[in-house]
């Protein structure tokens, strides 16, 4: 074999081995970027094994767009002070080529004359900027506008960067782009169960905790109050004829009175008190931690007295509300929700046979 066949398949060698690296790495890079919940390690972990794998780069980094500017931030790179480099941003007017050409480019010019003087100095000293001999980017766009970017540098060589380097390049911009795309998918689909956990959890008149979540509520608070040996307790509170407002005024108006009773209510309570709507314009409140029973009737008058002001429903109309309230109090590790929830409403019983507008206490 003479010397130019030698060289032939030293090539053939070389570029088998690149591309077995390649592929290894990017086999690493897919799985992680399904599996990691830290995209701050996975840029890093990325930018890693790109300034590794692909021909010529020995330091590189990786910025993403602020939604809704043009401006970038660093989130990794190698041979780079990161923290240098997040210390500003770089607008896309101030890259080194056109973002929002889609190709991957070798770059050996990166001087950008329009670029302020701090930001010159910035990227000279932290960016090494004179340093770089030559440099391939690939962008990542969405709909037309780049979201990202990947940018890997040579030091020494400004032939360093080859096809090869530009194709690598082109293929780890485009796993960044998948990761993007699918953690926009996945925060939108955390977004829609919220959105339905909470319709299935909240009134949607009040925006209150509702029945089904009161209940759940209170299981779990009784079983937190026995397991700790603490006293529990509930507080009832129905409004006195609410159905002269639905009558004099209309249901609509009374909606609007239900909804400025509920956050009334939200306002009177302490941090930590589960407000909720039982139905209709009852009402209930999960206190947090309340050791004695005089506590439980102080919430009580707290709330009683909140319900001074006149509630502005707007067309110029204005009407006061009344509350009762029954505070269902036990310090029995056994009681049941139901238990309490009896007592709370045997109490409120009480309230409004005695003449409305008072809170009394009912003990299991």
């Amino acid at each position: 074999m003479d010397s130019s066949q030698q060289d032939a398949l030293q090539t053939v060698e070389q570029v088998l081995a690149e591309q077995h690296l390649f592929r290894s790495a990017l086999m690493e890079l897919s799985e992680l970027s399904y599996t990691t919940k830290d995209d701050s390690a996975f840029y890093q972990r990325l930018i890693e094994r790109a300034v590794e794998v692909v021909p010529g780069a020995q330091g590189g980094s990786v910025q993403l767009n602020v939604p809704g500017t043009t401006m970038f931030r660093f989130v990794a790179a190698v041979g780079y002070d990161l923290q240098g480099l997040q210390r500003h941003t770089l607008d896309m007017k101030h890259f080194f080529r056109d973002a929002m050409d889609p190709v991957a480019r070798i770059v050996h010019d990166l001087e950008v004359d329009s670029r302020t003087p701090e930001i010159a100095e910035w990227l000279e000293t932290i960016g090494r900027l004179s340093e770089i001999a030559s440099n391939v980017s690939g962008p990542v766009l969405s709909d037309g506008h780049p979201i990202a970017f990947l940018s890997l540098d040579n030091f020494e060589d400004r032939n360093a960067m080859s096809e090869t380097s530009v194709e690598m390049t082109t293929v780890l911009s485009r796993l960044i782009g998948e990761l993007l795309r699918r953690r926009s998918l996945e925060a939108e689909l955390r977004r829609e169960r919220e959105a339905y956990r909470h319709l299935a959890m909240h009134d949607p008149m009040t925006g209150l905790a509702n029945r089904r979540n009161l209940d759940i509520s209170i299981s779990e608070a009784l079983d937190s109050a026995s397991r700790r040996g603490r006293p529990s307790a509930v507080l009832f509170a129905d409004l006195d004829d609410f159905k002269a407002v639905n009558d004099d005024l209309g249901h609509e108006i009374g909606d609007r009175f239900l909804v400025q009773v509920a956050q009334t209510l939200s306002r009177a309570t302490r941090a930590g008190d589960m407000v909720g709507r039982w139905g209709g314009d009852e009402f209930l409140v999960l206190p947090y931690r309340l050791e004695s029973a005089d506590e439980a009737m102080f919430l009580a008058h707290r709330i009683l007295d909140a319900f001074e002001e006149v509630f502005e429903l707007g067309d110029g109309i204005g009407r006061s509300a009344s509350l009762s309230i029954g505070v269902g109090w036990s310090t029995d590790s056994n009681t049941s929700p139901g238990e309490l929830i009896r007592a709370a409403d045997d109490a409120l019983y009480n309230a409004k046979a005695l003449g409305k507008g008072i809170a009394q206490l009912g003990k299991v």
